[in-house]
């Protein structure tokens, strides 16, 4: 019996091979283990790798590197309220950028930041205000940055309204630092002005939390010495600010920032860099101007405070640094300040972009590198 299943089973087979052969006569069935080894059949490939421009700088110039590494093809949810102009909608923006040379297009195919955020020419004869405000929003025990993302959302429209009823030409620039290391407001405020200097010919450097208030604050183009403009404000009782300080809105020309090189860029953490300004002007200028009492009235924003910050030790060795540029301005001769202030500020920054956007009523710089490096946190 088993013989003869055997004879049956074989008979089936070779009946069913030769149906096949018949109904296939290309040869396909039979040659599919070779064809699925050599098809010419188009198959999915896997997604391509990304691309990641990673901005570097060298002391010699500037040049932008794009490495590919592979990675997961995963589009990122955007920032809150971004919106990415059509010009740059293809490819994020990125730049790097020197003091030696602020506006040179970084490669081929980086826009400087000044065309990412659509500045215009400026015209002849025309004044034209940048509003510089340093910023970020982070969970560090060495300065006042926690809650600022608030204080952004009610500062850009208040004080967008503010300027818009004064009929002024002008825009509103938000710098932001990584979150890494400590904060330099100083630093962000220079390179703000490095991003605008060629189309902007005078700027205010206002902190986020503070809002002018008095219609007569008009913000036009200041005269020979820089404006001191936020003279009392609420959460101060409306008290005069310190005499000796030059805090929440400064104004300046072009040519009167560059004259004192800016910010000092050691002031990391919280706190200082207000006063040095003021001693530099001071140096530089003679003295500053304010607004009247009744005129540079601000309104200041909440914020969580950390309190004890000038306890810290990294607070307590800026104000030696503080100190000592205080002797220099104090004294008859002026070289020693000016040799001190041209060694430590505008001149001295370097940093690249991540990113620089258009967005809702103002401009956003969303640095990647910055030089002085900043000191670690224990955030």
């Amino acid at each position: 019996v088993p013989t003869t299943a055997l004879v049956i089973l074989a008979a089936v087979a070779a009946a069913l091979w030769a149906g096949l052969l018949a109904a296939d006569p290309a040869g396909s069935f039979a040659t599919f283990i070779s064809q699925s080894k050599a098809s010419t059949v188009p198959t999915r490939r896997p997604p391509p790798p990304s691309t990641t421009a990673r901005p570097t700088t060298t002391t010699s110039g500037t040049t932008t590197r794009a490495t590919t590494t592979a990675a997961p093809r995963v589009t990122p949810a955007p920032p809150v309220s971004h919106v990415t102009p059509a010009a740059t909608a293809a490819q994020p923006t990125t730049s790097s950028i020197t003091t030696a040379d602020s506006h040179r297009v970084a490669s081929a195919k980086s826009p400087t930041v000044a065309d990412a955020l659509g500045f215009a020419p400026l015209a002849p004869g025309k004044h034209r205000l940048a509003v510089i405000v340093p910023f970020r929003d982070g969970c560090t025990k060495h300065n006042q940055g926690s809650g600022r993302t608030a204080n952004l959302q009610e500062f850009v429209p208040a004080m967008h309204a503010f300027l818009t009823q004064q009929n002024l030409d002008f825009r509103i620039i938000v710098v932001e630092q990584p979150q890494r290391g400590l904060f330099n407001k100083g630093l962000l405020m220079n390179i703000g002005f490095l991003a605008a200097r060629e189309h902007f010919d005078y700027f205010v450097f206002n902190d986020v939390d503070m809002i002018p208030i008095e219609p007569s604050n008009t913000h036009g183009y200041p005269g020979r010495l820089p404006v001191h403009m936020d003279i009392a404000w609420s959460g101060n009782g409306f008290r005069t600010m310190l005499p000796n300080s030059a805090g929440g809105a400064l104004m300046f020309t072009r040519e009167q920032f560059e004259a004192v090189n800016g910010y000092s860029v050691s002031y990391w953490g919280w706190g200082l860099e207000d006063d040095d300004i003021f001693y530099r002007i001071k140096g530089v200028f003679g003295g500053l101007a304010r607004l009247d009492e009744s005129v540079g009235r601000y309104r200041s924003l909440f914020h969580p405070r950390v309190m004890g910050l000038d306890e810290l030790p990294v607070h307590k060795q800026r104000k030696a640094e503080l100190a000592r540029l205080i002797t220099l301005a104090n004294a008859e001769d002026s070289s020693a300040l000016v040799a001190t202030v041209n060694a430590n500020g505008l001149k001295q920054v370097q940093y690249s972009v991540s990113a620089a956007s258009r967005r809702d009523l103002y401009d956003h710089i969303a640095m990647d590198f910055v030089y002085p490096a900043p000191p670690s946190d224990d955030c």
